[in-house]
Formats: C-alpha cells, sequence, structure tokens
C-alpha cells in the first residue's frame, strides 16, 4: 500500500482540511471579536500561533488513532470497514467549515472601511486622500468633564502640549493644531476623522477637574476600524499635570513602534510650556487669532488675543508661538500705513512704533523658537520689516528646506523670491500635516497660480470642500486661476460667486477687463473701486500695471518704497498682483538695495499675460 493511499486510509488529509477550515474560522472570528472586548493585539497573534503548533499534533493524532463508538483506539487496532464512515463525516465537516469561511470573509469585505459606504458618490474615490503612513496620528481635543471657569481651556492647553511633545518625534507625523481642533466639540466617528486628516490614527480622551485632583483618560485609536490601540486612566494632582502629559505623549510613540533612547524622551519635554495658568491664557489667545482670521475687520479680536498672549508670555516667557502670533497685529498695523490706509486705533497710527513693536516680537519668538526651522520663521519676518535684508536667504533657505510642519505665517511672501517649486513643496507639505488650515491651502494654491494654473483649480476646489471659512479668498484665487488659463467666461462665472464680497468681487472684475484687453471697461471699474473704497496704495499700483499705466505705477510703488518697511509692503504687491514685476525696479532704490542684501533675482516670473501691460 502506498503511503498516500495509506494517508486516504486514515483520514490525514481530511483531518488537514477539516484543521485548516476551523482554524481560519477560529482566526476570523478572535479578529473581528477580540478588539471589541478591548483585547490587545497580540492576542489574536497569539490565537494564530496556537492553531499553528496544534496543527502537526492534530496530523500526528490522525495517523496514530481512530475515534470509534467503542471510544478512541489505535489505527492497527480497528477494522478498515468503520474508516469510510468516519471519512464521511469529516468531509460534511470541512464543507460546513469552509461555508462559514466564505460567510464570514463576504461580511467583513462588505463591512471592511476601506468599501465605499452605501450613498458614497462614484466620484469619492478620486478624490480620497492616499493611505495614511502607519505612524501618523493626530489629536483631536480632549473634552473637559468638568465646568469650572477655565476648565475647557485647560483641557485644549493638555491637548495642545500633547501635540507638541509627539511632533518633538521626527518619526511621527502628527497633525498640526488648527486641523485637529477642528473637531473640538464634534461628535465625529474615528475613522472619519482620521480619514479626512489623514491619519492612521488618532488619541482622543477627557479631563474632569475637582480641585486640585485629575482625571485624565487618553486612547489610541487606529482609524481604520475605530479599534482601541491602547488606553489608560490617570489620577493625579493638578501639578503633576506635565508628567501626565508626557507619559501619554511616551505611550502613544511606543504603541505606535517608535523607537524612544534618551535624547528623543528629552525632546518631547522641552516641547512643552510647563506652566497651567500660561497655556490657559495661551489657548484663550488662540481662540480669538484664530476667530479673528475668519472676518474681514478683525483688529479688535487681535487686540483681545493679544491681551491673553502677553499674560501667557509673562508666566512662560520662552513660550515662542506666543510672540509669533502675538506679532500679527502689528504687521497689519504697519501695512495698512504704508499702504496709505486709515487706522482707527489712534496708539497704533504710528508707523514706527508698530515697527519696532512686530519687530521685539520676533526677535523675542527667534530667541524661544526650540527649533532652527521654528527660528528662520521669526528670523524671515524681522528681517523683511528692516532696514537691511543681509542674512535673509539663510533664514528662507532653513524654511524652504525643513521637513517639519510650519505655521503658515506670511509664507506666501517667499513666492516672489523666484523660490516657487520649494514654496509648493513646503505648502503641500503643511497641508498634509495640517489639512484643514486655511493659510497653508491659500499659500499652496498660490505657489500653483504662479506655475501650474490648472492645478491650482483643482487645489483650489479641494480646499473649499474640506474648509468651513475662507471662501471668498479661495473663490478669488479661482478667478485668478481662470484668468491665467484665458478662460474669461469660466472667470466671469467664478465673479458671481456669492463667496465674493461686493468689494472682493469689484477687484477681479478689474483684472478680468484688462487680462481681455479692455482698457476702458477696466479704468472705469478700477475708479468705481476707488471711489467706493478710498485710496489703498496697494490696489492703486495693482490696477495701474493691470491696465498698463507705468507712470502711476512707479509713482505709487516709489512712494511706499519710501516708507519704513516699504520694501516689505511692496512684496504684498508683487504677490497679488500676478504681473510679474508691477513697476520698474529703479522707482524704488531702497527695495533694490534690499534684494542685493538677500542676493535675489527680479523680475519676479509670472504666468499671466496681461496685454495692456508693456513691460
Amino acid at each position: 500500500m502506498s503511503f498516500f493511499t495509506e494517508l486516504r486510509r486514515r483520514s490525514v488529509i481530511r483531518v488537514a482540511a477539516a484543521y485548516a477550515a476551523v482554524a481560519w474560522l477560529l482566526i476570523e472570528v478572535s479578529d473581528t471579536v477580540f478588539p471589541r472586548l478591548g483585547l490587545p493585539d497580540w492576542t489574536v497573534t497569539f490565537v494564530i500561533a496556537l492553531l499553528m503548533l496544534g496543527f502537526p499534533v492534530a496530523l500526528a493524532l490522525s495517523w496514530l488513532y481512530e475515534l470509534t463508538p467503542e471510544g478512541v483506539r489505535r489505527t492497527t487496532d480497528v477494522d478498515p470497514a468503520h474508516l469510510p464512515a468516519r471519512g464521511r463525516g469529516l468531509e460534511w465537516a470541512i464543507l460546513a467549515g469552509l461555508a462559514l469561511v466564505v460567510v464570514l470573509t463576504l461580511v467583513r469585505g462588505y463591512r471592511s472601511p476601506s468599501s465605499p459606504g452605501e450613498g458614497d458618490a462614484p466620484a469619492q474615490a478620486a478624490t480620497d486622500p492616499a493611505p495614511a503612513d502607519a505612524r501618523s496620528v493626530a489629536v483631536v481635543p480632549l473634552v473637559a468633564l468638568s465646568r469650572g471657569e477655565d476648565d475647557d481651556y485647560f483641557a485644549d492647553g493638555l491637548t495642545e502640549e500633547l501635540i507638541n511633545a509627539l511632533a518633538a518625534l521626527p518619526d511621527l507625523l502628527v497633525t498640526a493644531r488648527t486641523s485637529s481642533f477642528h473637531f473640538k466639540g464634534r461628535d465625529v466617528p474615528v475613522p472619519e476623522v482620521a480619514r479626512t486628516l489623514g491619519v492612521a490614527h488618532v488619541v482622543e480622551g477627557s479631563v474632569r477637574r475637582d480641585g486640585e485632583r485629575l482625571r485624565i483618560t487618553a486612547q489610541l485609536i487606529r482609524g481604520s476600524d475605530g479599534f482601541h490601540v491602547w488606553s489608560h486612566s490617570y489620577d493625579r494632582d493638578r501639578a503633576d499635570v506635565f508628567a501626565v502629559q508626557l507619559e501619554i505623549a511616551q505611550n502613544v510613540a511606543e504603541a505606535l513602534d517608535v523607537v524612544l533612547d534618551e535624547t528623543a524622551r528629552a525632546r518631547m519635554a522641552d516641547a512643552g510650556v510647563r506652566d497651567v495658568e500660561a497655556f490657559i491664557e495661551f489657548q484663550k489667545g488662540r481662540a480669538l487669532y484664530d476667530a479673528a482670521h475668519g472676518v474681514s475687520r478683525f483688529d479688535s479680536m487681535l487686540v483681545g488675543a493679544n491681551v491673553h498672549f502677553e499674560r501667557a508670555i509673562d508666566r512662560a516667557p520662552n513660550l515662542w508661538l506666543a510672540h509669533l502670533l502675538h506679532s500679527d497685529l502689528q504687521l497689519h498695523r504697519l501695512l495698512d500705513l504704508v499702504y496709505g490706509r486709515r487706522v482707527d486705533d489712534p496708539d497704533a497710527g504710528n508707523l514706527a512704533l508698530a515697527r519696532e513693536r512686530a519687530a521685539n516680537d520676533l526677535a523675542a519668538a527667534s530667541r524661544h523658537a526650540p527649533a532652527p526651522e521654528q527660528r528662520a520663521v521669526a528670523d524671515m519676518h524681522r528681517i523683511l520689516i528692516a532696514d537691511n535684508w543681509t542674512g535673509l536667504a539663510e533664514a528662507v533657505g532653513k524654511i524652504l528646506s525643513s521637513g517639519r510642519c510650519l505655521p503658515a505665517f506670511y509664507l506666501d511672501r517667499l513666492i516672489p523670491f523666484d523660490r516657487v517649486g520649494a514654496v509648493q513643496r513646503l505648502a503641500e507639505r503643511n497641508v498634509r500635516c495640517d489639512p484643514l488650515d486655511q493659510d497653508s491651502w491659500y499659500t499652496y494654491v498660490e505657489s500653483l497660480l504662479q506655475s501650474s494654473p490648472g492645478k491650482a483649480l483643482e487645489v483650489a476646489d479641494e480646499a473649499r470642500r474640506r474648509l468651513e471659512v475662507g471662501g471668498e479668498y479661495l473663490m478669488s484665487q479661482k478667478v485668478f486661476a481662470h484668468i491665467a488659463l484665458k478662460q474669461f467666461d469660466a472667470a466671469g462665472n467664478a465673479l458671481r460667486s456669492p463667496d465674493l464680497s461686493e468689494g472682493e468681487r469689484m477687484d477681479n472684475q478689474v483684472a478680468l477687463y484688462a487680462a481681455r484687453g479692455n482698457a476702458g471697461a477696466a479704468r472705469e471699474a478700477a475708479a468705481a473701486r476707488l471711489d467706493r473704497n478710498g485710496p489703498h496704495d496697494q490696489v492703486d499700483l495693482i490696477f495701474a500695471a493691470w491696465v498698463g499705466d507705468a507712470g502711476s505705477a512707479n509713482a505709487v510703488a516709489a512712494r511706499i518704497d519710501e516708507r519704513e518697511s516699504g520694501p516689505f509692503a511692496l512684496l504684498g504687491v508683487v504677490l497679488s498682483c500676478y504681473c510679474g514685476a508691477p513697476f520698474n525696479l529703479d522707482a524704488t532704490p531702497n527695495l533694490k538695495a534690499r534684494l542685493a542684501e538677500a542676493g535675489f533675482a527680479w523680475p519676479p516670473a509670472t504666468v499671466f499675460a496681461w496685454p495692456l501691460k508693456g513691460w
């Protein structure tokens, strides 16, 4: 008798098939049920290992023994007439097991998060983000379960401390604050949060304060299916909050297989504020700062934000981002004054004072920034508003070569420096780690307008789908993308969008007339716009360039150039004009000297065609 025939006679082959079917069934059940019971991932691996070890044992027992009506007996002692009946029973067991495996596999495939859900639009797959990096994570705002006056800000501060600590690890891709805080107060399923932010994992939790006692819970959740990877609760004194924050961050990093040596732990420990009251004040200021950039007149909100930033800085002078954001009010006032706009606040009517205050803020931000790239962001702006641009190229180089997610703080000012490709890559990276930050999207679209207007249209539409604010500015960018592509009818249709304010619509109408070569209509529309809003040197200069009035353009540019920080303001003109050089560089000797100091070329490139502009 051959060996194969003997295997069949002893039902070893049937037992192997039955064992495989049942083992697969057990693996499917454990992989589905264990995570829902909160069991760690290794428990499923343990089941698989046991089943693999049991396979040769099952085959050996099948060879040596038979199950008969009289009990278990050695195969050599059993009448062969009994064997076929057992074989038919095993065949039925195999079929039943295989049927269950097929059913489970189909159910898992139907319910898989990667499969389109009911009602999904057919085109959704085209706009879905790429698969998330396994070491990517977002920390959504911790929920304040107690109702003290500052408990909500305390929870926000602890959330930001976690983000800062995790972001200090180069092996982790951590979603930045703006996008994470988009989900504050919203009951959004974790898989949807992960899909929106393009991450593989989400950290969520809660904070409850009872006097000086804290109860903090944190969970690391897998974004693909909502299952818990790690969770823990902490009962500590309020003074121990920073130790808890660091412990949570370290546990999250280790759960994501990030190796933490002493250098990495020190980097995480140094990333935070380390003062409870300071980060509460910073959160109050940040809330006002974010709200201010969603409205047209925001000076009063920024004034309120700066009050809280100042309180935070008093307690934690090394809070570099508070210094940087505190400078924003002064930079806005500085630009308004350089462009000849009226500033309502009497204390803000002094251009030299606005520049001095902004410079002091930026110098402090640079001094306290923990990373070279963050220091470079502050240094770039500090140099740009100064009377000497030596060192600017070095700061710009550090920013553009950085692999970090950086604050999108006037970074579009880099575009006129013949660095469009590098700015585009920087903006893409910022959008990746902060996908709901409007400034990052604006910079991304601006860089594309200078190099690939067709792509700019696609990205602007994607940004409009993702963001809840910023529709006016993005729609204006779409108008200019259509103009760059000479799609004038489409630009006219975009001008009718309700997202555009009347002032923005009038500005864009001037551009459209000029792009069509209709000088009379462009000049008439420009006059109507200036009558409505009053003189504004930035707008005057851009309109003059579009309609080809070189004399007026050079005269206004010279007027801006003579003022303190005039060269910085002229960069905003170049950026908004989309016309290369809006004026002759010889008309702006200060800008010419600054460009020479920085080693930057002139004129800026443009892909736009302005038929009325002859230079």
